[in-house]
């Protein structure tokens, strides 16, 4: 299968730590809790799933950066590791799955609205194992949302990444074998209010 490098999201992994002046800009523009719901859609637009990223709270920039050094000191499986051990943030689900806990979530100020970025390490199939593909290699999944300042927007999904280093030391994200589902429709709910 062939890999699909995955630039757009620069930094998605480790959420921008390789960029300063962008982290710096960093805020929690939306409030906490929500629910962020829109429509995946898969296989060439023949299918679309409900989609939600509901959001507890915000990872820090403290605990983004004890990641970056993770993943250059020890490597990606042992950012894999340390996702396992952090505070869920929230909780993704598509379609009727059961919901599946997210350790990173950040928000980000943009000229057009808040921009949120979800990463967790995703559950492998049995079969990707059985059949020894790859993927395996690809541990997180990925969550990219842009909303306009009415909290709507669209976004896509990276059912299978991986983080390397570039040549000017950012953190890309690289997708197995596919590009990014879309995420369309997105709307943002406050929970409890």
């Amino acid at each position: 299968m062939r890999k699909v490098r995955f630039f757009a999201v620069v930094g998605v992994t480790l959420l921008v730590i390789a960029a300063p002046t962008f982290a710096a800009r960093a805020a929690a523009v939306t409030y906490t809790p929500a629910d962020f719901t829109g429509v995946l859609v898969t296989g060439g637009g023949a299918r679309t799933v409900p989609v939600t990223l509901h959001v507890d709270s915000y990872t820090t920039t403290d605990e983004v950066r004890s990641l970056a050094r993770v993943l250059g000191d020890k490597g990606q499986q042992a950012v894999v590791a340390t996702l396992a051990e952090m505070k869920p943030r929230g909780w993704i689900r598509v379609g009727n799955t059961v919901g599946f806990l997210v350790p990173v979530i950040r928000s980000f100020n943009t000229d057009k609205g808040p921009k949120i970025y979800a990463i967790l390490d995703r559950p492998f199939p049995i079969w990707e194992q059985l059949q020894g593909t790859h993927s395996p290699d690809y541990p997180y999944g990925l969550i990219e949302l842009d909303l306009n300042v009415d909290g709507n927007g669209n976004g896509m999904l990276v059912a299978a990444g991986r983080s390397i280093f570039a040549d000017d030391g950012k953190i890309l994200v690289e997708s197995y074998g596919t590009k990014p589902y879309d995420i369309i429709g997105v709307t943002q709910q406050p929970v409890g209010k």
